[in-house]
Parts: structure tokens; C-alpha cells; sequence
């Protein structure tokens, strides 16, 4: 399970280009929507404060992204969300999927004023303090 979660840390370093010598994990955070069908993990760390779901059930992909060239792996249902910028969607190996973690009842958040996620019947939605962030759902997936 720790390796697991310094994968998942590695995974997120190198999504947002963050240095990999710096990057060590304060807190770790994982939680899931009511439906199971979203689950994420809050990492807290040296760079600050990171965010990434994993869907497992996307009915339609409606973000205009291609998959990289250079992505052998999976990709369409990762998504990461620093404190700063704008999401982007990941090139993974590994899960986040993980059936003991916190469930994110219906109007319940989690995270500060750098970055919050907030659970609703009709998805979930995280913004950072850029005002940058991702709605996730079963039928629409969107970056602002």
C-alpha cells in the first residue's frame, strides 16, 4: 500500500512537472464519491498540494483531448488538479481505485482554500485558487 501510494506521488511529480528531488508526501488523502464510481487522492506534500481522480465508469468522454502519442498506458480517466494552473489528464499504470477509502458523502468537501473538492449528485467537482478546475461525472467530463 506505501508503495502504492509513492507510485501514485511519482505519477502526480510528473504530470505537473514538479521536481522529483523536492517532492516528498506530508499527507495522503484518498477518498471516493457516494457511487464509488470517482476516487481520488489528496497529496499534500513539499510542492503543495496536489489532486487526482481516476473514473472507472465514463459513459461519454466529453473533454476535446487526444490520447499522447507517446502513451503506451492507460489514459482518459485520470485527472490531476494542482493549487495552481489549469488540470490536466494523466498517462498512468497504477489505480486509485480503493474500496476502503473515505467515501465523500453528497455535499461534503474536502481540501482548503488552495484547492477544494466538493461531492454532488451530479458529479464531482475541484477548483483550485487560480479558479482552474474539473467537473467529473459518468456522463460529462469538463476542464475551466
Amino acid at each position: 500500500r506505501n508503495i502504492m501510494k509513492l507510485a501514485l506521488l511519482a505519477v502526480a511529480v510528473a504530470l505537473l512537472g514538479l521536481p522529483a528531488a523536492s517532492a516528498k508526501a506530508d499527507s495522503l488523502t484518498p477518498f471516493r464519491t457516494p457511487s464509488g464510481n470517482i476516487h481520488c487522492m489528496l497529496i499534500d506534500g513539499d510542492e503543495g498540494m496536489i489532486v487526482e481522480c481516476e473514473m472507472r465508469d465514463i459513459a461519454s468522454f466529453t473533454l476535446p483531448l487526444r490520447r499522447p502519442a507517446d502513451c503506451d498506458l492507460d489514459w482518459g480517466n485520470r485527472f490531476a488538479l494542482a493549487a495552481e494552473g489549469k488540470p490536466v489528464m494523466g498517462c498512468y499504470g497504477d489505480t486509485l481505485q480503493d474500496n476502503s477509502s473515505r467515501v465523500l458523502q453528497y455535499g461534503q468537501s474536502i481540501g482548503n482554500e488552495l484547492l477544494n473538492c466538493i461531492s454532488r449528485q451530479s458529479g464531482l467537482t475541484c477548483e483550485n485558487q487560480s479558479g482552474h478546475g474539473f467537473l467529473l461525472s459518468k456522463a460529462k467530463q469538463k476542464f475551466y
